[in-house]
């Protein structure tokens, strides 16, 4: 079995035989090709006899907090756009008198998507899931145009309501392939159909932000190692440290963000576990 860390500066390899034996190497991360890096750190502990590659990463996460993934955009519901500013309403009891108080990890002052790529669609759904205000399909059209032209790679869609009745959330999904492609789209409905809006539509973001980092990766890392031999299971951790087939996680790659960190914590507690030591960093 073999455990991959894809880090910011290198890429670390454990392999670990039937017999227990344990091999290590650690290669430089090419942040242009992290997939190279993982390539040539599994070759070196022998790839070809190995049944199970376990990957874990921290390059979504680093894409994220530095803000180095492709343009994307945001659909909800008219009047909602700022939704990812506003967050939550909830502030500590010290900072409600203080004008000048942020939210230490906040966005607004460099979003995830910037506010012109954050476009109303004229429509509402109740909370009982009934139609409130139709789906207007040419205003639609007019807004999704302006991505198009905005070179936008990838859609997040989040509007009210849509974890009742995802109706309006697919809908949107069709226009949007059928005007801009096919680009990375996901939709509130079906990656986190839970109340809150704030949480619904940050998590939508992040997901198809991850799609864009993770998609093609996974696709040219799968390549690349049948190209060197592997034939085996390809699993990636997710951000509660478990293991999941890349074909299932990329369904949600919301989910594998904190990869890397989890992984890490993880591994650690179960390490000072073996070694009875109940506080180690």
């Amino acid at each position: 079995m073999i455990a991959i860390d894809v880090g910011g500066t290198f890429t670390d390899i454990i392999a670990i035989d039937d017999r227990g034996n344990i091999k290590a190497a650690k290669v430089p991360t090419d942040m242009k090709a992290t997939e190279n890096s993982v390539i040539e750190g599994a070759k070196r502990v022998g790839v070809k006899e190995s049944r199970i590659l376990n990957h874990a990463s921290t390059h979504g996460l680093n894409a994220i907090l530095t803000r180095s993934f492709p343009k994307v955009a945001f659909l909800t519901t008219e009047g909602h756009r700022d939704i990812l500013d506003f967050a939550r309403a909830w502030k500590p009891m010290d900072a409600l008198t203080d004008a000048n108080w942020r939210r230490g990890c906040g966005d607004s002052g460099r979003p995830l998507v910037d506010r012109y790529l954050r476009r109303g669609i004229r429509e509402r759904m109740t909370s009982k899931g009934e139609v409130l205000i139709p789906f207007d399909e040419q205003q639609a059209r007019k807004e999704i145009e302006v991505l198009k032209k905005c070179d936008v790679k990838g859609v997040a869609i989040c509007l009210l309501n849509a974890y009742v009745n995802g109706e309006h959330e697919r809908r949107l999904r069709d226009l949007v392939k059928e005007i801009m492609g096919e680009i990375p789209i996901s939709i509130s409905s079906e990656v986190s159909p839970l109340g809150k809006e704030y949480a619904r539509a940050s998590t939508t973001v992040i997901d198809v932000i991850m799609k864009l980092v993770y998609g093609d990766y996974v696709k040219r890392l799968r390549r690349g190692l049948q190209g060197v031999g592997f034939n085996g299971d390809l699993n990636l951790v997710d951000s509660a440290a478990m293991l999941i087939p890349t074909e299932v996680a990329m369904e949600k790659p919301s989910r594998i963000m904190y990869s890397g960190p989890a992984a890490g914590t993880v591994s650690c507690i179960h390490l000072g576990r073996l070694i009875g030591e109940d506080n180690i960093i």
